[in-house]
């Protein structure tokens, strides 16, 4: 029995698109993203940002969409 056979698979892989959001109090933001590298639902993911070609990190919260992440005063990463 190896390790791989019992790991599950990601919910996203490099390479896959999926929509980015971005929050600010009632209003969000999407757009359509690469991932970067990958991860389950849960999971702090890479993604490429298309706005500024820049790749940031995002909190995976479906199979289909990312929240865009900013670290606080602590370090903690949380949802924008």
């Amino acid at each position: 029995l190896r390790h791989s056979d019992v790991r599950p698979r990601p919910d996203v892989q490099a390479g896959e698109e999926i929509y980015l959001v971005a929050r600010a109090g009632h209003a969000a933001v999407s757009v359509p993203t690469n991932v970067r590298r990958g991860g389950s639902v849960g999971d702090t993911i890479l993604v490429l940002n298309p706005l500024t070609g820049t790749v940031v990190r995002a909190l995976l919260v479906s199979r289909h969409h990312a929240e865009l992440t900013v670290a606080d005063a602590t370090g903690e990463r949380r949802s924008l």
